[in-house]
């Protein structure tokens, strides 16, 4: 018998599969005793206040119980005992991804007697030593979050932090350590992982999140990585449900900025005003338009009382914001080669065309490209704010920002039996915003734009057989396609000008599809004093991703010692500068005239190759496509050696295949046998190969890492000092002792 039951075990983690207990379930433990000591085989009924489903088990030898994977919300715990009253526990509150811990005492009494408590939420961790906390529905709806989005309130957890310059972290780990699940499936972007903790592309929202727990030094069930941040989506219940809301933020009634303020108003000598421009009394930088709405609502209910329940959500955004630009152009005398400088001889103002033929350059007239493609394009300029205001002047406009997506989600239970349920959650995520960081030309309109089209699939089933065993299988995937396009199509070439900001724009496409798929099945099996838990994690990343920079010929214009430029004994000449040009703004003199001229310093195109034996071909782009995957398995044991006192002793295994690029476009050093890597990447002799030689796999970046043997130790003591000194200061289980070692 103990061998078949050996047996079964270590093929259950074998062959089970997911994200290393990532549940998006939680658990109820406890005891049950009377003023003499514990009672065994007390009758603990635990049930759903949504669905109305029931839970039946028995209290163990030394009145311990378990009651694993129970979906997250509110619970009636009751339990009956011969010779004892009835005892109720009423809003009992399961957080997803934690144990609560519920100590019983029953009276001596007939059982038709009841004894009613309302329990609440567990604040007080009595069965581990991880650290966990979580933001429950009445936070994520009531506390004030501009954005919506859940993650936001991370901040608000002991031991988190964030600053400009870096993403929030948990407990000092990178970023990049965090491991963010919703439904049993990671969120996450991972093929850009730099601000994990921060942005999940599939935007949980506060209506469509029912909660979520965030874990540290967690146990042996815990997923990849430091700190864990679990999801769970809202489910139905026996009662119809719902909301609606639109929440409008208007420019008209807001506030301009405090910087935009102290620049003050246009005076009327002021020269936008004097030139039409502007009219005295308007703002220097007036505030930014925006007109945000962003509404939905939500609804859940019974499909089939009892059986078959539902919740669905919709949400969306229209944004319609303009940013505040500011770009440099070229004054009316500048446009026409005219340079204007202080002499340096009485610091007047004087003029000289950078197009004459005495200065021997060869430039005599504007290029009719440059013409056509840049003076033509440039506005006349507004601002004084940048610039020399002799050649170049600024130009302060309001650029388009505008943001647009909708957002939505569904979910449903089925209760096949009481001891079987399966349910299934599907999100989508549709946006488009107007990029106008990477259009920094004079475009009102940003000529560049960021669609993107997530889908969420998470599919679940629950599974006791008998009190004792509890199995909980999860998969799912995420795909997320973000990409980065231009409106038009490009020119053949681009031109980067000298003085001006770029009229056009010479941003090119990119982009990637990354799919993230998640499978997991986790065993629970209760035995006396002892829950074991085991089971394991197959985690699979495909990323297509593409990017079309440097694939234009781009020309730089400029002068230099092998281009036509003015000398500085001809800006020291009065018949061709009068009165000489001061050293500082000789510079600006002949930028003017490798901007009038299209006089070319450098000039740069990327090749790419297609394949491994395509040699570069001209116009295509860099596609990248990878593949990693991971592989978890565990197995846990919490024994209850007291109602006081819980050990948890765990094993975790976590195997990584080497991250592969499929199409096996990259290159490597080769290592020889016995070679330092830094020896070989040295060696002027060196020489490479396509990824995957040193591996000896193709495409691998590195080996397979299979040797990561983690064990985990902690346990949970809280004791009990009825009377006395002792008793004064811990009490009788209000105090909670905790301590444990693991490694990640």
């Amino acid at each position: 018998m103990i061998k078949r039951f050996t047996f079964s075990m270590l093929a259950l983690c074998l062959f089970a599969v997911g994200a290393l207990a990532q549940s998006n379930v939680g658990s109820l433990v406890g005891t049950v005793s009377d003023a003499s000591g514990v009672i065994q085989n007390a009758t603990v009924v635990v049930k759903d206040n949504k669905t109305g489903k029931e839970r039946t088990i028995q209290s163990s030898d030394n009145g311990a119980f378990t009651v694993p994977a129970l979906d997250v919300g509110a619970y009636t715990v009751t339990v009956t005992a011969a010779g004892h009253k009835t005892f109720t526990a009423t809003e009992v509150k399961i957080d997803v991804g934690k144990d609560y811990s519920l100590a019983i005492t029953l009276e001596a009494g007939n059982i038709s007697e009841n004894v009613t408590v309302v329990a609440g939420v567990d604040i007080i961790n009595t069965t581990n030593a991880e650290i966990q906390s979580t933001i429950g529905p009445r936070q994520l709806l009531e506390l004030p979050l501009l954005t919506r989005n859940p993650l936001a309130l991370l901040l608000t957890q002991p031991g988190s932090s964030s600053n400009p310059l870096q993403g929030t972290t948990i407990n000092g780990q990178r970023t990049s350590a965090t491991n963010i699940m919703r439904d049993g499936v990671n969120i996450q972007d991972n093929f850009i992982r730099s601000n994990a903790t921060d942005f999940a592309p599939e935007r949980p929202s506060v209506d469509d999140i029912g909660e979520f727990t965030n874990t540290t030094q967690g146990g042996a069930g815990t997923g990849f990585g430091g700190p864990q941040i679990t999801l769970a989506t809202p489910r139905g219940q026996n009662a119809f449900h719902g909301a609606g809301f639109e929440f409008n933020r208007n420019s008209h009634f807001g506030a301009n900025s405090f910087f935009n303020n102290f620049n003050g108003s246009f005076g009327p000598n002021d020269a936008q005003v004097l030139s039409g421009l502007a009219k005295a009394g308007d703002p220097r930088n007036p505030r930014p338009f925006r007109n945000r709405n962003q509404f939905g609502g939500k609804v859940s209910g019974p499909v089939l009382k009892n059986k078959v329940f539902f919740f669905g959500y919709y949400e969306k955004v229209i944004d319609r914001l303009s940013a505040s630009r500011l770009d440099t152009t070229l004054t009316a005398n500048a446009r026409t080669g005219l340079f204007t400088y202080t002499r340096a001889d009485n610091g007047q103002l004087a003029t000289a065309s950078i197009l004459n033929p005495a200065l021997g350059t060869g430039i005599t007239a504007i290029d009719p490209t440059i013409q056509s493609r840049f003076i033509a394009n440039l506005p006349a300029g507004n601002s004084s704010e940048t610039g020399d205001s002799r050649n170049t002047t600024g130009d302060r406009f309001s650029q388009l920002a505008n943001t647009q997506f909708y957002h939505l989600t569904g979910r449903v239970d089925y209760d096949m039996s009481s001891k079987h349920s399966i349910w299934g959650i599907y999100n989508r995520e549709v946006e488009d915003f107007l990029r106008n960081d990477i259009d920094t030309t004079f475009n009102v309109t940003p000529q560049v734009h960021q669609p993107s089209t997530n889908n969420f699939y998470s599919f679940n089933d629950r599974y006791s057989p008998s009190a004792r065993w509890t199995n909980v299988a999860s998969g799912g995937w995420l795909k997320s396609s973000p990409v980065f396009l231009r409106n038009q199509s490009p020119s053949s070439n681009f031109i980067i000008p000298t003085l001006v900001s770029n009229p056009e724009v010479t941003f090119l496409n990119q982009g990637r599809a990354v799919t993230t798929s998640n499978a997991q099945d986790n065993v629970t099996y209760a035995r006396g004093n002892h829950l074991f838990q085991f089971g394991g994690l197959f985690q699979n990343v495909n990323i297509d991703a593409f990017n079309d920079a440097s694939t234009v010929g781009t020309y730089n214009l400029g002068t230099n010692i092998n281009t036509p430029q003015i000398s500085s004994a001809q800006f020291a000449n009065n018949a061709l500068f009068p009165g000489g040009v001061p050293t500082n703004q000789q510079a600006t003199a002949n930028s003017l005239l490798a901007l009038m001229g299209g006089i070319v310093s450098s000039a740069s195109q990327t090749f790419n190759v297609t394949d491994t034996t395509s040699g570069f071909v001209n116009g295509a782009t860099q596609r990248r496509t990878y593949n990693y995957k991971s592989l978890g398995m565990f197995f846990s044991d919490s024994w209850r050696v007291k109602p006081s006192l819980t050990l948890n002793l765990g094993m975790r295994w976590e195997g990584y295949s080497p991250v592969k690029i499929t199409n096996g476009l990259a290159l490597e050093p080769i290592i020889k046998p016995g070679q330092n890597p830094i020896d070989a990447v040295l060696d002027p002799n060196g020489s490479f190969q396509f990824v995957g030689g040193n591996a000896g796999t193709p495409g691998a970046f590195f080996k397979a890492d299979r040797n990561n043997f983690a064990p985990i130790l902690s346990f949970a003591w809280s004791p009990r000092y009825e009377n006395g000194l002792m008793g004064k200061l811990i009490g009788n289980g209000k105090t909670v002792l905790r301590g444990g070692f693991r490694m990640d």
